[in-house]
This record gives structure tokens, C-alpha cells and sequence, in this order.
């Protein structure tokens, strides 16, 4: 007497499967990019040039720089945790998309005071030439790394996923740019932010066409 052929069935078709790893808590992959991200920018600046004289004191004895510099490092982490959120099943993406937004607006917004009031004294000391070009270029092995982990992952929203993981990636060189080139809000938005904001657009376009489909 034959097997049913419902139960045969189940087993011919389970034979050749094999587990699948979970992949990483949100959390622990926002930090994991993070923390590599980090490193690959600034080893890339620090490689392609010294940094301007005197930042580090600068963000000590210039509270409202300190303070520009610190949301710029909240923008980068509001928006990769977004773009893990969002390729996570039931992850907290809304409350993250909220302080992505949030963050932005500060940062732009206090960049925006000081073309009237700059945090510090506008000058041309450390100025690089390039540096919108370097702002690009360093966040590519950033934005390729994400995009890499994204594809294992579940993306719900691919487009925003992209743009969340190319504002991540566009702010890291773009505030690490206000350290190492010269410090002047209007050069700032032009040749650091700006270059940040198309690597941003960039990853919204490539978002659906790099991401697998659900």
C-alpha cells in the first residue's frame, strides 16, 4: 500500500531545503553599518588630506558647532535605523521617519542661521578642493554596503528605504566635510550638504531597481 500522497509530497518538496539564518535586529544592523560606515569615511578623509586646524577645540569652545555636528551625527542614525526599519516586518518605522524628518529640518535649518549668524567665524583655513566630489565618493562603499544587507532583508517600501539609506549615506562625508574642509555655512550647503542630498535622491532611484521585490 502506497504512502498518501499528500505526506510524500510535503517530503519531496522539503527534501532540498535548507535553514535560513535570521538576519540582525534592526538595532543591531543600524549600529553594525554604523560603526563600519563610520570608519570607511573618515579613514577616507583622513587619507585624502589633514583636517582643518584647531576642529576639535572648535567644537569645544563653539557650543552651537557642537550642536550642528550633533544633529548632523542624529540624521545619519535616524536614517539608517529608518531604512532597517522599514525592511523589517512590523519594525517602528513611522516613529523613525518622524525624527529622520525632525533632525533634517534642525540641521538644515540651524546651517540656515548661520548664513546671517555663523557659529563660527567664516574662513578659508583647511579649505579642500573637491570636497563636493570627496562627499560623493566617500559614501559610496557606505551606500553599496547598505543597499548589500537591504536586499537580505524584507524592504516594505523600497523607494523610501533607498532615499533613508542615501541620507544616511550622504550625511556621514557631508559632516565629517564640516571637520575637515574650511568652515563657511554658504560653502557648507553648496559643496557638503548638497553633494549629501543627491546621494540621498540617488538612493531613493536606485532603491527600487537595486531591492528585490515582495
Amino acid at each position: 500500500m502506497t504512502a498518501p500522497r499528500g505526506p510524500r509530497l510535503i517530503d519531496e518538496l522539503s527534501a532540498d531545503l535548507e535553514p535560513v539564518r535570521r538576519p540582525l535586529r534592526e538595532d543591531a544592523a543600524s549600529a553594525l553599518w554604523l560603526a563600519a560606515a563610520w570608519c570607511v569615511v573618515v579613514a577616507l578623509a583622513w587619507l585624502s588630506g589633514p583636517f582643518r586646524p584647531g576642529f576639535a577645540g572648535q567644537l569645544i569652545d563653539a557650543p552651537r558647532f557642537a550642536l550642528e555636528s550633533a544633529l548632523g551625527l542624529a540624521l545619519g542614525v535616524a536614517a539608517v535605523v529608518g531604512a532597517f526599519s522599514l525592511a523589517t516586518p512590523g519594525g517602528r518605522s513611522r516613529g523613525t521617519l518622524w525624527a529622520l524628518l525632525i533632525v533634517t529640518v534642525a540641521w538644515v535649518g540651524l546651517l540656515a542661521i548661520g548664513l546671517f549668524a555663523p557659529a563660527l567665524a567664516p574662513s578659508s583655513l583647511g579649505m579642500r578642493s573637491g570636497c563636493n566630489i570627496q562627499t560623493l565618493l566617500f559614501s559610496l562603499v557606505p551606500l553599496g554596503a547598505g543597499f548589500w544587507a537591504l536586499r537580505r532583508r524584507a524592504v516594505l517600501n523600497r523607494r523610501l528605504a533607498g532615499f533613508c539609506l542615501g541620507a544616511a549615506a550622504g550625511s556621514l562625508p557631508a559632516l565629517v566635510m564640516q571637520w575637515a574642509c574650511m568652515y563657511d555655512p554658504a560653502h557648507a550647503f553648496m559643496a557638503h550638504l548638497g553633494p549629501g542630498a543627491l546621494v540621498a535622491i540617488a538612493g531613493a532611484l536606485l532603491g527600487p531597481r537595486l531591492l528585490p521585490r515582495l
